[in-house]
């Protein structure tokens, strides 16, 4: 034994002077010989990933490195801190089990790649000797990438927001062997860090029970059911829910009010579905208002395209600078959807340009789009999207006065947004030759599943807005590299990095993605997408993990997979007892939720005030039939029904009267009948009369006038008669 451990030594030795440092075990920590020697072989593949990981977050390598556990992980956020002197290890159940079995409470950080608190935090804390000595001889310490382990984050984000009464990240967190909380926070200095620590330590050492009480209390206040025990659900209540929710939107600026101010995607989705439902003046201003200063404002990279993660005042003008994946995907539909329903096309420019951003900065070059960009550049919030004075007098005065600029806090620092919307090509393009100079900032080049997915989403937004062929086609080729990465031996994996996929999917990835599968049989009315979101809701079912009891149905930075779920599966139940079952059962436990906590359960609204349907596209009849509105807006307008061999609808003037008459009107008027093609004559086996049909391809022609298309209809096969549906489109 004593002859191997020489053999370490000098294999650790010659390996770091290979590297060009000292490489050592984390501080004060017995490593297994053989677990330490795996490190080394996986540093020396990850080490240039690392160096510039430390890099990007202005971190200098040291010369001697303390290397954990975390080396062995697919997470840029992980393999920065696999080089602390902390013995940290990845969120596991092995990690959890070893802490039960020393009794050693858990010191939890939860972060990600991008987030520039972490990187302060680390910069403090994680490197520091005082701090990983105290750490690793008293707690079990675990290190957390948010985006790969979403349950986790959001668990501990319930729990912090239930303490606090607000969360954000890195979430700083002390936990029992048993891995309930007894103390959280965000960020946290050293010398704060220490004396929590230290205090909760000796407390654990000689009266565990108090702290064992405390973890109880925190718990069963973040499980606690609603506080208003006599709350019943309502369909009015839900619709008076979004009324007040709508009659909150700031006037002047838009979005919620106060800071800071985030896009609040799901929200204008649920408010752009409500003016489809109600097309009023009054919410039509306060939509305007709130995507011109979202399109306008600093929010908005207007050299480089993209959006902000979020802005830091009321006003939408000083972001913090992160770039999002899952934002530019979600606003991308939002203004594309908006461009049609409001009559913008400049709202359209804005979606396409932010499409041609990401593609540009985001695609890697098998052809999945990474998580993130950093705020930080060379220890400077923002420093890549600022000017300088001196740079700004370099710049012509015509270009110059094309912009107006806000000072970034009290430093010498600027960053344009627009005059107004008519930016010359060339102003824009003289700002970004500039910049072109300087190195980008860290990207996060771990490929998310669901966050992919909500980008194929975009795309099909844009073909259902443009009808343009070359989105539908793009859509498909993403879905092609998801599947091809991402689906390992029939299991779908949460992440793509270092051309390794790992994590196990997580419920938001399978949900997307049989949105997004979903969404392609609207588009191409092709059966293949229909079965794939259908075995992937049968597996949503099947999975204990995946189909867990409701806690939260509040739409956070992204769209709540649970109304997602109840969506598809209302759409699929008709056709598949299965599904059926898993719809009524959870359509109960999203209503409890919803009456819990409704503040911003926005996607959840949503689904149960109307039925939501793709510009000038939707399913009907169990998926049988397919709605189009072709022609528009330059030729003359058709709506398109296509059925499959075996379904037919009536036709406008069906020949028995318990039969539903297929009845279209424009802004509330039925249009003539002269509009409808001829009808066939046929008698079916539930009907000893011929009917009055309409079967396979029927192309109505439209007035050409008019906002607001109503269709309404009633599907029947050879043998039976489905429920009337009813659609509404904007045209």
């Amino acid at each position: 034994m004593n002859y191997f451990k020489y053999v370490i030594l000098a294999f650790y030795l010659v390996f770091s002077f290979a590297l060009n440092a000292i490489v050592m075990p984390p501080i004060n920590v017995n490593i297994n010989n053989v677990e330490f020697t795996n490190w080394l072989d996986q540093y020396k593949e990850k080490a240039t990933v690392i160096d510039e990981l430390l890099y990007s977050a202005g971190i200098e390598k040291p010369r001697q490195v303390y290397l954990n556990g975390l080396v062995v992980e697919a997470s840029p956020y992980l393999l920065r801190h696999a080089v602390n002197p902390i013995n940290w290890q990845a969120w596991s159940d092995k990690a959890l089990n070893n802490a039960k079995q020393k009794n050693k409470l858990i010191f939890l950080s939860i972060g990600y790649s991008t987030c520039h608190w972490c990187h302060v935090m680390e910069k403090e804390s994680f490197v520091d000797i005082e701090v990983a000595e105290f750490l690793n001889q008293n707690f079990i310490n675990l290190k957390v990438d948010r985006e790969l382990q979403p349950a986790v984050d959001a668990y501990f984000t319930e729990v912090l927001t239930t303490v606090k009464g607000s969360a954000g990240w890195p979430i700083t967190a002390i936990l029992t062997p048993d891995a309930k909380p007894i103390w959280i926070d965000s960020y946290v200095s050293k010398s704060d860090l220490l004396k929590i620590s230290a205090r909760l330590v000796t407390i654990w050492e000689k009266s565990p029970k108090r702290l064992e009480q405390v973890a109880t209390n925190i718990t069963q206040q973040v499980t606690a059911p609603s506080s208003d025990n006599n709350a019943k659900w309502s369909l009015e209540r839900v619709t008076q829910n979004i009324s007040d929710t709508l009659n909150q939107l700031d006037v002047d600026f838009g979005g919620l009010p106060g800071a800071p101010k985030f896009p609040s995607e799901a929200l204008l989705l649920l408010s752009l579905e409500q003016y489809k439902i109600n097309p009023s003046n009054e919410l039509k201003k306060k939509l305007v208002v709130w995507l011109d200063n979202l399109s306008q404002k600093g929010i908005r990279d207007h050299v480089h395209g993209g959006f902000h993660r979020y802005a830091t005042d009321a006003f939408w003008q000083l972001p913090h600078y992160e770039k999002m994946l899952y934002n530019q995907a979600l606003l991308i539909q939002v203004f594309a959807r908006a461009s049609h329903l409001l009559e913008r096309p400049d709202y359209l420019d804005v979606a396409i340009d932010t499409l041609a951003f990401a593609t540009h900065v985001m695609r890697s070059p098998e052809g999945g789009y990474y998580s993130a960009i950093d705020a930080d550049y060379q220890n400077q919030e923002g420093g890549y999207y600022l000017f300088s004075r001196q740079d700004k007098a370099l710049l012509s005065k015509e270009i110059k006065d094309a912009f107006l600029w806000y000072q970034f806090k009290d430093k010498e620092l600027f960053a344009p947004y627009l005059r107004n919307s008519d930016l010359p090509p060339i102003a824009r393009n003289t700002l970004r030759e500039s910049r072109e100079s300087l190195p980008l900032p860290h990207i996060d080049k771990k490929i998310l599943l669901s966050w992919n997915a909500l980008f194929v989403d975009a795309l099909i937004e844009l073909y259902f807005v443009t009808s343009e062929h070359n989105y539908l086609k793009s859509a498909e080729q993403l879905i092609e590299y998801l599947e091809d990465n991402l689906i390992v031996q029939g299991t779908l994996k949460r992440a793509v990095y270092l051309d390794t996929a790992g994590g196990d999917a997580a419920l938001e990835d399978y949900t997307y993605l049989a949105q997004v599968y979903d969404r392609m049989y609207i588009a191409t009315f092709n059966n293949e997408w229909r079965n794939k979101a259908k075995s992937l809701l049968h597996n949503i079912i099947g999975d204990q993990k995946l189909n867990k009891k409701i806690l939260n149905v509040n739409d956070g930075e992204l769209i709540s997979v649970d109304a997602l779920f109840l969506s598809l599966s209302e759409r699929y139940r008709y056709s598949d007892s299965v599904i059926a079952s898993a719809y009524r059962k959870r359509k109960k436990d999203v209503q409890k939720a919803y009456l819990r906590a409704p503040i911003s359960a926005f996607s959840v609204a949503k689904v149960f005030s109307s039925a939501v349907h793709p510009v000038g596209r939707a399913s009907f009849a169990q998926g049988n039939g397919m709605i189009s509105i072709e022609g528009l807006p330059d030729t003359t307008p058709y709506l398109t029904i296509e059925l499959k061999p075996g379904w037919h609808i009536n036709s406008n003037s069906p020949n028995q009267a318990s039969l539903l008459a297929t009845s279209i009107s424009i802004d509330g008027s039925a249009i003539d009948s002269s509009f409808y093609p001829q009808p066939i004559e046929k008698k079916l086996g539930f009907s000893e009369q011929p009917l009055s049909l309409f079967d396979e391809k029927i192309k109505v022609r439209l007035p050409s006038y008019g906002s607001w298309l109503t269709l309404e209809l009633q599907a029947c096969s050879d043998q039976v008669c489905l429920l009337p549906e009813s659609f509404t489109f904007k045209l």
